[in-house]
């Protein structure tokens, strides 16, 4: 199993991406994600389901998890295997948005990364160009002194 579940919300939403027209079950989610070695169990699996079926359309389950996201306990039990678990659910607009977002978020990052590095090395650049000036003109001025060669 991993070590860290960081991206499973990730992996989960970009499988329902590549499944968006057809729509995925819950089920064959956790298959999915437990091939990956992601470990969906105990109290994680309840966290997990609801936000599945807040992020997946199923029209009986969403309302559901929107409920029981409200602080609704009127409703226990729901997430309880169940036959709606086997319903393929299309992602909705909101999850497939967040994706988006997210990956925008990271390119940034990237592009981030490499402006810092881009920028280090332009300053390292305009010191070492300095430091080469202030040289030339050091020999210059004692090129100048030692031949008493100045120019007015």
């Amino acid at each position: 199993m991993k070590e860290t579940q960081e991206n499973i919300y990730i992996d989960a939403l970009e499988y329902g991406v590549r499944n968006l027209k057809k729509g995925i079950s819950y089920t064959d989610l956790e298959n999915y994600l437990k091939e990956k070695d992601y470990n969906i169990e105990g109290e994680f699996a309840k966290y997990f389901k609801t936000w599945f079926y807040s992020t997946f359309f199923n029209d009986p389950q969403t309302k559901n998890a929107i409920r029981a996201l409200s602080g609704d306990t009127s409703i226990s039990g729901w997430l309880d295997k169940s036959p709606y678990d086997e319903d393929k659910s299309p992602l909705m607009a909101e999850g497939y948005f967040n994706l988006m977002d997210y990956k925008e978020l990271e390119e940034a990052r990237e592009s981030s990364r490499k402006a810092h590095k881009t920028a280090i090395w332009a300053i390292f650049i305009a010191g070492l160009l300095a430091f080469i000036s202030i040289v030339f003109q050091f020999y210059s001025f004692a090129f100048q002194f030692i031949t008493g060669f100045f120019i007015k």
